[in-house]
Formats: C-alpha cells, sequence, structure tokens
C-alpha cells in the first residue's frame, strides 16, 4: 500500500488524498517520522481536513514531539469542533508535555544535587517536580542534618518511610536525627553559629575601652535609672546582677533597687554593702511582698533619670549596654521606647539562643512579648501612665509597653544583644509555666488593650502548646462583600478542587467568586468551568481575558469587575483548609491600620510554602519557613503567632478594595514575579501594616499553572522584573523591618547570619 500510494503521488503530487492515505498506511507500520511527513504534505495541500491533522498529532505523540502535537490536535478541532477522540487526546498531549517539563525540571535539579550535595534547596524543589524520587530523601535528610535542622528533617525521614518502609538507610539517618536532636537540646549545648556569630560581634576589651572614652563626649549623656525589684534571687546570681551593672562602661546611670521584703537574710546585708560600694545604687526595702508590680513602682519611684531600664535580680547586661542605649539616643533624642536583641545564659553560664527581633511591628506584639529585653523607657511616659500595674504580675511589662505604645510611636529597636536572661529551675525563660498566672494577666491585658483602642473583640485564644502566645479573634463589624480572585488557565481538575474547597468549606455568609480565564483550550477546563457556572449561578462568575500571561492585569481587569468591598486573591492552585478563612481574615483586614493579610499555605506534604515574605532573601524576596514542617513552631514561635510582615503572597491575600486603589493595584509591568511584594509594599510605604495569620491554612500546589522559569524567554523576564523591583525598592530590600540583620538572608530559615 505504501508503494502503491507512493506512486499516486509521483502521478499527481497536488492531490492531498494520496498524502493522507500514505501516511495512514505508515502510522499502521509504526514508521512514525515518515507518517509525520505524509501528513504534513496532506495538510499543506489541504489545511481545512480534520483528520490530516489529527493523525498528523497522532503520529507526533509517538515521537513525543509534543508542542507540535498540541498544536496539531488543536488545529484539527479548529477543523471540526465535535471531531471524535480530539479533544480527549489533546487534553492527554497537555499532560505529557506538563510531565516531559517537570521531568526536564526534575533531571536538571538532579544535576544541582550532584554539585551542591548539602543545599536542601535544591532537593525539595526536585520533589515537588517528582514526588516519589524516594532516592533523594537520604541526600535530603543529610543536608538538613547538616545545617541542625532537625524537626525537618525528621518529617522528611517519615515521609521517605510511608514511600518506601524497608529502606535501611533512612531508619538510620532518622536514628541519627533524633540523636543529634537530643545532644542540641541538652543544657551544655551551644550553637555553633552563635558561637561565631559572638566572636563577630562582642566587642573586645579594647572596644570597652573606646566606648569609655567615647560615653564622655556624647553631647546628649542622659541618666539611665536601673529599675531592679528583687526577692529571695540566688545570690550568687543577685551579685553577677548588680555587677553587671557596674561594669557599664556607660558611667551616667543610677541602679534603682526595691526588695520585696525577701525572707533571705543575706539579701538585705548584700544590697548594704552595695550602697556603700558606689553612691549611684539605691535600695528601698520594702516592708511587706506586693509581688513584682508593686517592687517594680518602689524602684522606679527612686529614680530620677531622663530613661528607666528594666533589669531582673537574676539577669545580665552586657557592658556596652547603656552606651549603645545613649549612644542610639544621640542620634535620636525623641525616642520613647528602645528594645535591643536578647540570648540566655544556661546553668553553666553558657550564652545561648538568641532571639533576634524586628523593628516594632504592632500586630506581632499583639501576639506575643517579643521586645521584653532590654527594655528601655522614658521616665516621664511611664510615670504619666501610672506604672506598673498590680494584677498583672508575671506580664507586667507586657502591659506595661501595650499601654505605653498607645501614647507614643518614637519606638526604636537595637539590633544588638545586650542583655543577657538567666535560664534556671525557676525561670519562666526556661519554662513558661513557672508563672502560670503570667497567661491570665497577658490576656486581660491585651483584651484591656483592644478595649482602650476601640476596637471590638470576641476572645484572646492562648496556645496551650506554646504558653505566650495569644491570638485575638475580632468582632466582625459588617459582614460586607469579599470578592474571591481567581485567574486560571486550563488545569481544569485543580481548579476544580480549588471551587470545590471554596464552596463546601467557607462559612463566611457574602462573598462572590470571580473566575478570569486567561485562555484555557482543553475541554476539561472548559467544562469544569460551565458545569461551576451553572452550579452556583449567584456566586460565581467567569470573564474571559485571553492575553500573553499577565497576573497583574488580569487581577486588575477582575477587580472591575468585582462587587465587593473585599478582595480577596486566590491563586487557582489552592485548597481551602480553614472554614472560618475568610472570617479570621476579615476580622484583621477591617481594621484601618491593615493593608494586606495573608495566611499559611502548605505544600500537599504538609511543609510550609508561604509563612510571609521576607525582603532581601535571595536579593529580593523569599517567603519563610519554606519547607518547615507544618507542626513546627519556627523561630522563636514566629510561625504560630499573628505577624507583621512587610509583603505576603497574592496566592491567598485580602485587602480592602479602599487601600488596593489608593496604592494604584498592582503594576502591570511585573507581569509573573514580584508584583504581590510591590503591592504590599505600597501599602506599606502608605502606612499601612501587612500581617500573616498562622490560622488560616490552605494547601498550596505551587505554580502548576504557569510551570516553572525553564526557557531563556521566562528568564529574561525574570530577571527584568527582579530588576524593576530592585531598583524600585532596593533600600527597603537591604533592611527588612519585620526581620533582623541579624538573620541570613542566604536561606529562609532565620538562621544566623555569620
Amino acid at each position: 500500500a505504501v508503494a502503491a500510494y507512493r506512486e499516486a503521488i509521483d502521478r499527481d503530487p497536488g492531490f492531498s488524498w494520496s498524502y493522507h492515505n500514505l501516511g495512514a498506511a505508515l502510522l499502521q507500520l509504526e514508521r512514525w517520522p515518515e507518517a509525520v511527513t505524509a501528513f504534513r504534505a496532506a495538510v499543506q495541500l489541504n489545511p481545512e481536513f480534520a483528520w490530516s491533522h489529527y493523525n498528523l498529532a497522532e503520529a507526533l505523540v509517538r515521537l513525543a514531539d509534543w508542542n507540535a502535537a498540541i498544536a496539531a490536535y488543536q488545529a484539527a478541532l479548529n477543523c471540526q469542533p465535535d471531531l471524535p477522540y480530539a479533544a480527549a487526546h489533546l487534553a492527554d498531549a497537555l499532560q505529557q508535555r506538563a510531565a516531559a517539563d517537570r521531568m526536564k525540571s526534575f533531571a536538571l535539579y538532579r544535576q544541582a544535587i550532584q554539585q551542591t550535595p548539602n543545599n536542601p534547596e535544591n532537593y525539595h524543589k526536585a520533589l515537588e517536580l517528582n514526588p516519589d524520587a524516594v532516592e533523594l530523601y537520604p541526600g535530603l535528610i543529610k543536608a538538613l542534618i547538616s545545617r541542625q535542622q532537625f524537626d525537618e528533617a525528621l518529617v522528611c525521614g517519615q515521609i521517605a518511610q510511608h514511600l518506601q518502609p524497608d529502606i535501611p538507610e533512612i531508619a538510620a539517618l532518622i536514628t541519627e536525627v533524633l540523636q543529634q536532636r537530643d545532644q542540641l537540646r541538652q543544657p551544655r549545648s551551644i550553637n555553633t553559629d552563635y558561637q561565631r556569630w559572638m566572636q563577630q560581634h562582642t566587642p573586645t576589651a579594647a572596644d570597652l575601652a573606646q566606648m569609655q572614652v567615647a560615653a564622655k563626649s556624647l553631647a546628649y549623656q542622659p541618666l539611665i535609672s536601673v529599675v531592679m525589684p528583687v526577692y529571695n534571687p540566688p545570690i550568687a546570681f543577685l551579685k553577677a546582677a548588680v555587677e553587671s551593672v557596674l561594669a557599664q562602661v556607660y558611667p551616667y546611670w543610677e541602679l534603682c533597687i526595691a526588695d520585696d521584703a525577701s525572707t533571705e537574710a543575706q539579701v538585705q546585708s548584700i544590697l548594704d554593702e552595695y550602697v556603700s560600694q558606689d553612691q549611684r545604687i539605691k535600695v528601698v526595702y520594702r516592708q511587706e511582698n506586693g509581688h513584682i508590680s508593686a517592687a517594680s513602682n518602689s524602684a522606679l519611684a527612686q529614680a530620677s533619670g531622663d530613661y528607666i531600664a528594666l533589669l531582673d535580680h537574676d539577669d545580665l547586661l552586657a557592658p556596652e549596654a547603656l552606651y549603645e542605649i545613649a549612644a542610639l539616643l544621640n542620634q535620636h533624642p525623641e525616642a520613647d521606647m528602645l528594645y535591643s536583641d536578647e540570648d540566655k545564659l544556661n546553668e553553666q553560664g553558657e550564652r545561648v539562643m538568641p532571639f533576634f527581633k524586628p523593628d516594632w511591628c504592632p500586630d506581632s506584639f499583639l501576639s506575643r512579648m517579643y521586645t521584653c529585653h532590654l527594655g528601655v523607657y522614658r521616665r516621664s511616659l511611664v510615670e504619666a501612665i501610672g506604672g506598673f500595674r498590680v494584677g498583672y504580675e508575671g506580664s507586667q511589662d507586657y502591659d506595661l509597653v501595650l499601654r505605653l505604645t498607645e501614647q507614643t510611636q518614637q519606638i526604636f529597636h537595637l539590633p544588638k544583644v545586650l542583655y543577657h536572661w538567666r535560664s534556671h529551675s525557676n525561670s519562666v525563660s526556661v519554662h513558661h509555666n513557672a508563672k502560670p498566672y503570667a497567661e491570665d494577666a497577658a490576656v486581660r491585658a491585651i483584651a484591656e488593650a483592644h478595649q482602650r483602642r476601640g476596637e471590638a473583640i470576641r476572645s484572646v485564644e492562648t496556645n496551650t502548646k506554646y504558653p505566650g502566645v495569644y491570638i485575638t479573634r475580632y468582632q466582625i463589624s459588617d459582614y460586607k462583600r469579599v470578592s474571591i480572585i481567581i485567574p486560571t488557565r486550563n488545569l481544569g481538575e485543580t481548579l476544580n478542587r480549588c471551587l470545590e474547597s471554596i464552596f463546601t468549606k467557607t462559612s463566611y455568609p457574602n462573598y462572590e467568586v470571580i473566575l478570569i480565564d486567561n485562555g484555557s483550550d482543553d475541554s476539561d477546563s472548559l467544562y469544569s468551568i460551565a458545569a461551576w457556572e451553572q452550579r452556583e449561578p449567584e456566586r460565581l462568575k467567569c470573564y474571559s481575558l485571553d492575553i500573553p500571561f499577565n497576573y497583574s492585569k488580569i487581577n486588575n481587569l477582575a477587580v472591575t469587575e468585582a462587587q465587593g468591598d473585599y478582595l480577596l486573591f486566590l491563586n487557582n492552585d489552592v485548597e481551602i483548609l480553614t472554614e472560618d478563612w475568610i472570617e479570621a481574615m476579615v476580622e484583621q483586614v477591617q481594621r484601618p491600620s491593615i493593608g494586606a493579610v495573608g495566611g499559611l499555605l502548605l505544600y500537599p506534604n504538609d511543609t510550609v510554602q508561604h509563612a510571609g515574605v521576607v525582603l532581601g532573601l535571595g536579593g529580593v524576596a523569599g517567603h519563610s519557613h519554606k519547607h518547615y514542617p507544618s507542626c513546627s513552631r519556627g523561630y522563636l514561635l514566629q510561625l504560630v503567632s499573628i505577624n507583621n510582615y512587610s509583603a505576603v503572597t497574592a496566592a491567598c491575600m485580602i485587602c480592602r478594595r479602599a487601600v488596593f486603589e489608593q496604592v494604584g493595584g498592582f503594576d502591570e509591568t511585573l507581569a509573573v514575579a514580584f508584583n504581590d511584594v510591590d503591592l504590599c509594599l505600597k501599602m506599606q510605604q502608605a502606612g499601612y501594616y501587612n500581617l500573616f495569620l498562622p490560622h488560616v491554612k490552605l494547601y498550596h500546589h505551587e505554580s502548576l499553572s504557569r510551570g516553572t522559569e525553564d526557557t531563556p524567554e521566562k528568564q529574561k523576564r525574570f530577571s527584568q522584573e527582579r530588576a524593576t523591583l530592585r531598583e524600585r525598592w532596593g533600600r527597603h530590600l537591604q533592611k527588612d523591618p519585620c526581620y533582623s540583620p541579624n538573620l541570613t538572608l542566604e536561606r529562609q530559615d532565620y538562621s544566623i547570619r555569620v
């Protein structure tokens, strides 16, 4: 038959049917390249005949030429929309192309793993593309162990065992993880990164001598009153605390001590001895025990300084602490409150567990008392608000700062470790439950703060697993309409999962879904959209915008069609997990101070994809705690508390329409990358705070719709958008106010910058 059709072609090379029949014969013989040539000739002679396009696609599929096969199927359907099998086979080809692209990217990540075997990011990216590649898990676990990310390593080991239970190497690595994690938690364990950081940042004796000279030349030499309530401390710790004040290189201080009727006889004799030793030390002896708030007020009553600094009777000030405070006050004499970073002293006297803090983040502070030590406050302002309140013992400092920061915004953070918080058997720094009454006092202090501020709340929720974390649930003043805006293209099953989770799990009573179809051309997606339009005619509307993908332009158009006062931008590859997700977000975004609010996005393997955006990561911006286990508390409770971030991802982000319009919406020159970061930074620049909520949880099947940056065109566009953001926000990218300069910008795990 092949020979006969070739002879017919020789006699009449312009007859398309001969080429078509030749191609069909070659298909049966599985001579795919020759069949492709024949069908292409048939198509060229008769481009209106659908079956030639269809058979050409069938031959191209056998050669795994997915792009050409997809184009041929689409041409067949253009000629005959009801052509049997064409739509289904086109969908198959689209899936095969996506799978081939994933395997290509997977191979490249495998190559990167060989080059840098200790980089967990490459393992994670490879496993996102091929989750069944169990052979990668041993290397990933080893890389995580090398970075002391033991919780994440343990979760990865458990996933590997679930995939293939009988791998001895995985079992051995899990044992190693548990052993090393337990060793790290032993009292004598010191984080090696922090040791290196201390070597680089702790002042030497020569540095301290220079500070001592410089202190006498400061234009402004404020008297700083160190306020210290005392009650039966371990004698050695009390002496060390007082000695740490005497060792200050800044000389303009007074130590105001109030002994709260200690029953240990040595306490008074030691304090009397220090009073005789240095006239800057003042002591008052209370006649009856009144607890820490009353004792602190007695100490405060002796203070004559411009500022007070709080010191617990068993902690230490770094020798440079008060000098650094005075130096900052010379730069910012308007400061009403200053706070520094801190660490802990274990029972062997070793410095461990540094807490590197962000700048002032008011919503983070409502969720946990993170400013803590060293806290320094303008004395006149402390006295004006009535000092410490009796009845708030255990959270008296928290209550004080809540009230004080309602009177001023002149709050400054000094990102240096100036305070050493001692850990011992009765210390709240080790066991929060050593002072169980503190939790109740904190809840009351937060609730009253909201009342003073005119914010109606439903409750202040505590965290039984992580004491010291508080989640405020606000009353919703008006259940205004929320417009859920979802750009989509193809991937009908993915979109269907997203919509199913919205319509079946959402408890918020007033919302609409705005779909923007960006050129879907597979039958499954078109069918899914049509089915949902029929199923939810009142709550779902779909608009077509068949343009080259531009996330910003698509969403800006959707806003013009949306009716809601709140705009909730959502990816089509997310899945809702929390029924009151919209209530939780509206509670926050209704507040006048709030710009954008985002939630906790998880990969389907229950590790973190997004928990807030940190500026400067990777040179521009990146997701915090990426790939941490969902059960992790994060860096010092960051993952389980409400926190201000400079940006959140638009994969799930809500804002008020008025704020969105005020800042000009999404920048359409940022078609794919960083448009959400840019939007959030515009809100931050306009004076709004952006928020991450740990109790709003979604699965995120990341970047399914647009794929990876795996072509020269995509990479060029990404580089251009990256350059745009750096040019526009360069100064802000260098110092994120919601992140510490002492933490790394090379990784997303809040590890120390050394």
